[in-house]
């Protein structure tokens, strides 16, 4: 009803986590409303991507990333999901998107992450040693990390 009444990232954002504890199919539909109705938000486009991501849907995530980024380009979540999309498709844009994010979010453990695994994959073991050293003193609790900082250094 709310949403009928005052079409804002707000009342949208709410919406939209009301229907995903109880309709994930009517939720993903409400995405693509949001997106019509407030076509300069890129809210929609992230959460669409995230969940297309989720599903291991590279190919129609990326767009969706890369539109939520046109709307902000500063957008950290966006960036570090595209960058690790990217990443899975061999695109050499990975490292700079990744880099850009962590550059935003200095202080994220899962972005520290995201461009340190990034740089070992792509050949550039110091720095990204070095990267998922401060990823992992960010986010210690992290499994993911500690496991990309052993595979990274193991052999050293």
């Amino acid at each position: 009803k709310s949403w009928a009444l005052a079409k804002t990232n707000g009342v949208a954002r709410k919406y939209f986590l009301i229907l995903s504890q109880s309709d994930q199919l009517r939720a993903n539909a409400f995405l693509d409303e949001w997106t019509l109705e407030i076509p300069n938000s890129p809210e929609p486009l992230r959460k669409k991507g995230t969940i297309l991501l989720g599903e291991n849907e590279i190919d129609q995530a990326i767009p969706l990333f890369e539109s939520a980024l046109k709307l902000a380009p500063k957008d950290v979540i966006s960036l570090n999901n595209l960058a690790w999309l990217y990443q899975e498709k061999g695109d050499e844009r990975a490292i700079e998107i990744s880099k850009q994010a962590h550059k935003l979010a200095p202080k994220s453990g899962a972005v520290a992450d995201t461009y340190g695994w990034i740089l070992i994959q792509n050949n550039k073991k110091e720095l990204g040693i070095k990267t998922l050293k401060i990823a992992l003193e960010l986010s210690p609790e992290s499994d993911e990390i500690r496991k990309h900082l052993e595979s990274a250094t193991s052999g050293e």
